[in-house]
């Protein structure tokens, strides 16, 4: 099981979210490692909110090391009905 820490901004939306240990493979084996992912540059879309940028990063002693940025340029939804 995982649990998640969530922030948010002024306005309500996820900041970031957090966990002290999530896996990461190190050397062929499974490292519990920190790890946050930030969100931001919220647009509305189809009513909702959604982050267009963010950044996942883990928390290692000596550094944070991110390991993902993206920037949504495109977004399609279908609901079901």
């Amino acid at each position: 099981m995982v649990t998640m820490l969530f922030t948010f901004n002024e306005k309500g939306l996820i900041d970031t979210v957090y966990t002290d240990s999530r896996g990461r493979i190190v050397d062929d084996k499974i490292v519990p490692t920190p790890w946050q992912g930030r969100f931001w540059n919220y647009a509305e879309h189809s009513g909702m909110l959604v982050p267009l940028d963010g950044e996942v990063a883990w928390l290692l002693p000596d550094s944070i090391k991110p390991y993902w940025r993206g920037h949504i340029t495109k977004i399609d939804y279908e609901f079901a009905q």
